[in-house]
């Protein structure tokens, strides 16, 4: 091939931009500007279950196996799902100003079909919109992380809503990457990790590209099985020959302690086949009729640490059949493979959370 997964989600190459919770927490700049009309805390919301929305709409995938045989997987939301997922999405917004406006815009629509979305064949997906910190102020070099208080206040109010009005003491995955894990990260430690109550309803927190560590969430540890609930799953994804650099973004160390990586191929340690899920016209050279395709077994990954930054290494099998044999696009040493942290897992992730959903059943 061949572009393949380096072209993968010209959305989600926006999810780059998010930077993790350490630099939100030491970066300070006054360059920013911030217009809105809305009160802080406002909610609204981009997928819900009782409305019928983009995360509900054609969402079918052809699984392409090595030799290049295909098969479609038709998707099938869950008709009694036992859980919900509150999902949180990263830097997509292109609005002017340094906080999103809430008007659903087709870089939050896309992105969380790509992200959450195949979580409803496990979960009832709940995800707000937020008035995150927008590309605009990322690429104008000042007022990213100014405008982070404001888009964790919108997470915030919305998680409040959420547990008044919908849970009804259900369990909930949380879901998030980039600056969305960032935030849901801050909601783990500030909100729930302290609360009995809160941690009771966790079926896992997975918190993709954002370095967290596990003395912040002491009540929340890091998941080693599939049947395990309470946890929590997190990984920044790096190539196998281009690992994490000093001045990386994602992994990083905090005080001495490593990042937290769980490998969602094989959570108990060692290396596991991936599954990725990725758009169609990011599967290689095949013909495919639906919006997404499978490549199972394309990549394997394994966390390892080098210099102290404890990452999901990714290691591409190429095949002799028509999928992609490149890897997804490495955007160098400090954001590494940061644009597909989700995708390249999805299946993974689909699978841990029906285990985790079983368990949090069987366990109530």
């Amino acid at each position: 091939m061949r572009r393949a997964l380096a072209v993968v989600l010209v959305a989600l190459l926006a999810a780059c931009a998010g930077g993790d919770d350490d630099d939100a927490s030491t970066t300070t700049t006054t360059t920013a500007t911030t217009t809105t009309t809305e009160a802080p805390g406002t909610v609204t919301w981009l997928c819900r279950p009782d409305v019928d929305d983009v995360c509900e709409r054609d969402m079918d995938a052809t699984v392409v196996e090595p030799d290049g045989t295909t098969r479609v997987e038709p998707f099938v939301p869950a008709e009694d799902a036992p859980i919900d997922c509150f999902y949180v999405y990263p830097t997509v917004s292109n609005d002017p100003e340094a906080n999103s406006d809430l008007e659903p815009g087709t870089e939050e629509e896309n992105v969380v079909r790509q992200q959450a979305a195949r979580l409803g064949t496990v979960c009832d997906v709940y995800a707000p919109m937020y008035r995150q910190a927008t590309l605009t102020a990322l690429r104008g070099g000042g007022g990213f992380f100014a405008a982070y208080p404001l888009a964790y206040d919108d997470v915030l109010a919305a998680w409040r809503e959420y547990l008044a009005r919908d849970n009804d003491g259900r369990g909930v995955l949380l879901l998030g990457h980039s600056q969305g894990a960032s935030h849901l990260y801050q909601l783990l430690r500030e909100e729930i990790d302290p609360d009995a109550d809160q941690r009771a309803l966790l079926v896992s927190a997975m918190l993709l590209g954002t370095s967290a560590h596990a003395s912040t969430i002491p009540n929340v540890p890091p998941c080693t099985r599939a049947s395990q609930t309470g946890c929590v799953i997190s990984w920044s994804t790096f190539r196998d020959t281009a690992p994490p650099s000093p001045g990386s973004f994602f992994a990083r160390p905090q005080a001495g302690e490593p990042a937290i990586c769980t490998n969602p191929a094989a959570l108990g340690g060692g290396a596991g086949a991936l599954t990725p899920y990725v758009s169609a016209a990011s599967a290689g050279d095949v013909d495919i009729d639906t919006p997404f395709a499978a490549l199972p077994g394309l990549f394997t990954a394994e966390c390892r640490d080098v210099d102290g930054f404890h990452h999901l290494s990714v290691t591409a099998h190429p095949d002799p059949g028509p999928r992609a044999d490149d890897l997804p696009a490495d955007l160098g040493p400090e954001w590494g493979l940061h644009v597909v942290d989700v995708n390249i897992a999805m299946g993974d992730l689909v699978a841990v959370a029906r285990s985790q959903a079983a368990a949090y059943k069987s366990a109530g």
